[in-house]
């Protein structure tokens, strides 16, 4: 079982390497974690880090110091490919990503993750990029897409949902 306070750093740490979060957001996933109780001095550094303009390469590299100093391991490649997916999913089922921007953001993760056979959702909504088209779904796009989200939700841990609106939080 990992610990709260390991799980916005392990989600920033996948978003990262899948092109999805930029390091200048890693700060905040630091300050997430640092109010989950996890804590070490490079945690503390990487949090303040945007007191003051920084380099974002140096936030990755203190984001990874952090999360060996607290022996929190990183997740596999195909686990950072689920978790991002995850989190894609999170963000479009709050509403705080449309559909239509959804499909390019699934799209690249499956680009950038190989075109994996799991999630299988996940290579649905990359189907789904070029339903956009007119002619091809229309407007029944956007409902195809919230339903493979949900479906693709369905497969969440509670513990990365959890993380997922910590980070889109902070």
């Amino acid at each position: 079982m990992r610990s709260p306070g390991s799980m916005p750093l392990l989600l920033a740490d996948a978003l990262h390497r899948n092109g999805l979060l930029h390091g200048t957001r890693l700060p905040a996933a630091a300050t997430a974690a640092l109010a989950l109780g996890a804590d070490s001095t490079t945690l503390r550094r990487l949090a303040g880090l945007d007191l003051e303009p920084f380099d974002a390469q140096e936030a990755v590299e203190l984001l990874r110091t952090a999360m060996t100093e607290m022996e929190i391991e990183r997740l596999t490649d195909v686990d950072a490919v689920h978790w991002s997916a995850w989190y894609l999913g999170s963000k479009v089922l709050n509403g705080t990503l449309p559909p239509r921007g959804a499909t390019g953001d699934f799209a690249r993760l499956a680009v950038a993750a190989d075109y994996p056979d799991e999630p299988r959702q996940l290579m649905r909504l990359y189907g789904l990029e070029d339903a956009w088209n007119p002619g091809i779904l229309g407007s029944s796009a956007t409902g195809e897409v919230l339903a493979a989200v949900q479906e693709l939700m369905e497969s969440c841990p509670a513990e990365v949902a959890s993380a997922a609106v910590t980070l889109a939080e902070a």
